[in-house]
C-alpha cells in the first residue's frame, strides 16, 4: 500500500517540480544557441602583423603619386623622437614632395605605423618643438586610425575622371580637432614646449589642400587655448643644439 501511496503522490510531485527545471534548461540552451558567437579574439603581435601587410599595399598604391626623398639619419632621428613620444612600435616613415592636390596634405599616416610627412611643411620647421609636434600629429593620427579601424581598414576613396584612386584614409575636421589637442598633450608629457603644436600648423598652411584658408588657424586657435588652461613647463626647451643637424637636412629636402 505504501508503495501505491509512493508511485501515485511523491512522483507526481518530484515531476513537477523537475518538469518546469528541464523546461527552463531547454530554453537557456535555445537562447545561447541564438546569441551571435564571441569574435575571435586577435593577439596584439597578429593586429600588427595585419596593419603592417595593409599598409604595405595601401602604400604600393600611392607609390606614383609622389616622390620620396631618403635621408636615412634624419628618419633615424624622426623615429627617435616618436618613440619619446609615445609611438608603441618605431614607424616607417616616408618624406614626399609630390600627391595629387585633392589629397594634399602636410601630413598622412596608414595602418601599421607608415607615416608620410610633406617635405615642404618639414622644411619650414625651425625649432625642435615645431619638429616633434610634426611627430606627435601623426602619432595622434595613428591613434585616431586604430579606434575606428574597422571602417578605416575598408576605406577607398572614390575614382573620379581627374584624381586618380587612392587609399589614404580621410580624416573628418572632427578628428583634425581632436588629434590637434592630442598633440598638445603629447608634447607636455614629452617634456616639449606645446607651443611647437601652433607653430606646427601655421608653418604647414601652405601644403593643405582640401580644407578652408582658415582652417589651421581654428587649429592654432585651439591649441593655444588648450595650452593656456594647463600648468607652464618649468623649463620648456624651444631649440636645442641636436636641432641644429636636422635642420641642415630639412633644408636639403
Amino acid at each position: 500500500m505504501k508503495k501505491g501511496i509512493y508511485s501515485q503522490t511523491v512522483l507526481p510531485t518530484t515531476r513537477r517540480r523537475i518538469l518546469p527545471f528541464l523546461g527552463a534548461l531547454v530554453m537557456i540552451g535555445a537562447l545561447g544557441c541564438s546569441l551571435p558567437q564571441a569574435r575571435q579574439q586577435v593577439s596584439p603581435a597578429d593586429r600588427i602583423a595585419e596593419e603592417r601587410r595593409l599598409g604595405d599595399q595601401w602604400a604600393g598604391e600611392i607609390g606614383g603619386l609622389m616622390k620620396r626623398y631618403e635621408d636615412p639619419v634624419l628618419t633615424e632621428k624622426m623615429v627617435k623622437v616618436a618613440t619619446k613620444l609615445g609611438a608603441p612600435i618605431p614607424p616607417r616613415i616616408s618624406i614626399f614632395s609630390s600627391i595629387h592636390p585633392q589629397y594634399r596634405t602636410p601630413i598622412f599616416v596608414l595602418p601599421g605605423y607608415h607615416w608620410y610627412f610633406s617635405s615642404g611643411a618639414l622644411r619650414a620647421l625651425k625649432y625642435d618643438n615645431e619638429f616633434a609636434a610634426a611627430l606627435a600629429a601623426a602619432q595622434a593620427l595613428s591613434e585616431r586610425m586604430s579606434t575606428r579601424a574597422d571602417t578605416i581598414f575598408s576605406e577607398r576613396a572614390e575614382a573620379s575622371s581627374t584624381a586618380p584612386r587612392v587609399s589614404v584614409p580621410r580624416f573628418s575636421e572632427s578628428e583634425w580637432r581632436t588629434v590637434n589637442l592630442r598633440m598638445v598633450d603629447l608634447l607636455y608629457r614629452a617634456g616639449y614646449d606645446p607651443r611647437g603644436v601652433p607653430r606646427f600648423w601655421q608653418k604647414a598652411r601652405s601644403e593643405w589642400g582640401g580644407m578652408s584658408s582658415d582652417w589651421t588657424g581654428v587649429l592654432q586657435d585651439e591649441a593655444y587655448g588648450q595650452i593656456s588652461r594647463r600648468a607652464p613647463l618649468m623649463n620648456p626647451v624651444v631649440r636645442s643644439s641636436e636641432f641644429g643637424e636636422i635642420e641642415k637636412r630639412l633644408k636639403k629636402l
